[in-house]
């Protein structure tokens, strides 16, 4: 799989993980984000027996690390992500998950490169086998958004909002 691929898995992944988070509140391309994020993760199967196993997932999450630590440092320094973080961008737009040097320190290092994925794999993996099965990497049904009445819905004006706001 070539890195542009990859790249946008994580990406997309960092989108499932906003999309299945939080308040419970469902937007209404939730179902196509998520199907979007398992369709680029299932890429990560590298042999193909239609489950990813956590080592297959951690193999190629190094193997993108390395493709973009040019000078093989073992660090993303600032232009290597400014560089990643503008094809990101060309690629997707404000849909787009920059990397986030978090602690400051001008050198991103590989656990600050793949905090969100792994994130995400741990969110999807729920019986936490170290594995997604088909189960977990299941489509999940398009519904819509949220109907009238709904206590998930956002109200459609002031005057629909029971609290007054």
């Amino acid at each position: 799989m070539d890195l542009a691929k990859r790249i946008f898995t994580g990406i997309a992944l960092s989108v499932a993980l906003a999309a299945c988070g939080g308040s419970g509140y469902r937007g209404p391309n939730a179902a196509l984000e998520h199907n979007v994020a398992i369709s680029l993760l299932t890429q990560y199967d590298s042999n193909g027996d239609g489950i990813l196993a956590r080592t297959e997932f951690e193999s190629a999450l190094r193997s993108d690390f390395a493709t973009l630590d040019g000078n093989a440092d073992g660090f993303l320094d600032r232009d290597e992500v400014a560089g990643e973080n503008d094809r990101r961008w060309q690629l997707s737009g404000t849909a787009a998950t920059p990397l986030i040097d978090w602690n400051a320190d001008g050198a991103m290092d590989f656990n600050e490169f793949s905090a969100s994925q792994r994130a995400t794999f741990t969110q999807l993996d729920t019986n936490r086998d170290d594995a997604l099965s088909n189960a977990e990497l299941a489509v999940m049904e398009d519904q819509g958004p949220p109907r009238q009445g709904d206590p998930l819905s956002w109200p459609e004006s002031p005057q629909d909002d029971p609290a007054g706001g």
